[in-house]
């Protein structure tokens, strides 16, 4: 997505309110801008597989959450598989019956 960058915005591509007494310009939203704004929102949606609709307000906050995983918790390690490690307490290795942790 491209900053705003028509002869009203900022130097450095941002709105402003402008300042009439300083003879500065409201930054001017122009319609290039507001689609563009609009089809990147739309993309993350319709990626998302919901239907676009003007009467739920939640749906781009609905599509981001839907693409997060729910469980981010990575596997035990094994020889083929890279995951968390689980190291044997003292007592573990004294005993000398958990064959499932590493020891250090």
């Amino acid at each position: 997505m491209k900053r705003i960058d028509n002869a009203t915005a900022t130097e450095n591509n941002r709105f402003t309110e402008g300042n009439p007494a300083q003879g500065i310009p409201a930054t001017v939203v122009d319609a290039k801008w507001l689609n563009s704004v609009q089809d990147e929102i739309m993309k993350v949606i319709e990626a998302a597989g919901l239907e676009p609709s003007g009467a739920e307000l939640t749906q781009l906050y609905d599509a981001i959450v839907s693409m997060i995983p729910t469980d981010l918790t990575p596997p035990d390690a094994a020889t083929a598989v890279k995951g968390i490690l689980k190291l044997a307490t003292p007592c573990e290795i004294q005993s000398g019956t958990n064959d499932t942790k590493a020891v250090t």
